[in-house]
């Protein structure tokens, strides 16, 4: 049986001219046919630059697909952050804050979001998370209490989303489970930066392949599981 497995960040659905199109985002999603998708920089009647729409909600609705959410900053009523959506049944959700070290305002506040979702007559646990983007003190920091809340679950498991970094620059977080390898996946446009990532346990890689979309300013990756 095979588990596929995406994670993109979708840059509050703008390409790289900074033109809106959450259709075309949720276009990408459907076609890589993923049976578990984490995304970062997601909004929910956060700005201008989104419409203010819930963008987890309009995703869930055009996909036809279940979500949640994890708030990492909130700006009145609005907030922004990262979400799961999967076409199965998701069992339990907890949204995670990541306390930072230091209280450098220019460091923002991330999250880790973990589902519990039934596939067939299995269950995955899945964590999806953003990590800090300058600071590699506090990058470290965060990747550290991502691998509690993921060491905290049991059974295979993914975690996934935008490290921000190469494997072998987060340890705290990567040691002991499979990677989906750094592959390119930033600027989209040409692509050099290896940050966006997908890691499992009890579960065989069979293939990762990085989508060659340009519908935010990071490229989807896309991994099969054996379980």
């Amino acid at each position: 049986m095979s588990l596929r497995a995406l994670t993109f960040n979708i840059r509050a659905g703008r390409n790289l001219a900074g033109e809106l199109n959450l259709a075309r985002t949720a276009e990408v999603i459907a076609a890589a046919d993923a049976d578990v998708v984490g995304l970062q920089e997601v909004d929910r009647q956060f700005g201008e630059r989104s419409a203010w729409v819930d963008q987890m909600a309009a995703l869930s609705e055009q996909l036809g697909w279940q979500g949640e959410f994890a708030p990492a900053l909130d700006r009145g009523a609005g907030q922004y952050g990262i979400a799961i959506l999967t076409p199965y049944e998701i069992r339990s959700f907890t949204a995670h804050r990541l306390g930072n070290q230091g209280t450098d305002p220019t460091v923002e506040t991330r999250a880790a979001a973990h589902a519990e979702i039934a596939i067939g007559s299995r269950t995955v646990q899945v964590v999806n998370t953003h990590l800090e983007v300058r600071d590699r003190t506090e990058r470290r920091h965060q990747a550290a209490q991502v691998r509690a809340v993921f060491d905290a679950t049991s059974g295979p498991g993914l975690v996934m989303g935008d490290f921000n970094a190469r494997c072998a620059q987060v340890p705290m977080l990567t040691a002991g489970l499979v990677s989906s390898g750094d592959r390119r996946t930033q600027p989209s446009r040409w692509p050099w930066r290896r940050i966006d990532h997908v890691l499992g346990r009890e579960l065989s890689l069979v293939r990762t392949r990085v989508l060659d979309v340009q519908v935010s300013d990071h490229r989807p990756v896309w991994t099969e599981w054996a379980w």
